[in-house]
């Protein structure tokens, strides 16, 4: 038997007519076409969109906004000069820095300092909760 039926004079025959090659091939674009009619006649996700042009005309608009938009930023000071970009770039450094100093001081190397600051924040949210709550749990006076 050979390795494909094809390869035979008959085998060619079977390929090219017969219903079995045809659905293989009509199939997929039968189902094709259908996807596009339901498409044109407004049912499916994409339907309204295809029928209406008010979306496709809102998206263009916003397309043009912001083309607009980076070619401002693109003309601005911060892209054109290197001493606007070299003193931003300063700029981050010393954050950094600061950051790195405030990082290594003694009180940061443990978590208790965090802890005890998310403590306080919690009761301070408490504190406020109860005063919303009832005033006049808080707020008393006294008259002689």
């Amino acid at each position: 038997m050979p390795r494909f039926p094809f390869a035979t004079p008959n085998g060619w025959f079977q390929v090219l007519y017969s219903d079995e090659m045809y659905r293989k091939v009509s199939e997929p674009l039968r189902q094709l076409d259908e996807s596009l009619a339901r498409l044109q006649s407004g049912q499916g996700s994409l339907g309204p969109v295809l029928q209406d042009p008010k979306q496709y005309n809102q998206a263009m608009a916003q397309a043009g906004d912001l083309r607009k938009s980076i070619a401002t930023l693109h003309q601005g000071e911060w892209m054109q000069s290197d001493a606007a970009y070299n003193s931003w770039i300063a700029k981050l450094e010393g954050i950094q820095q600061k950051v790195a100093e405030f990082d290594s001081f003694p009180a940061m190397a443990t978590p208790a300092v965090y802890d005890n600051l998310t403590q306080m924040a919690k009761e301070l949210g408490s504190t406020t909760r109860e005063f919303r709550e009832n005033p006049r749990k808080f707020l008393r006076l006294k008259v002689f």
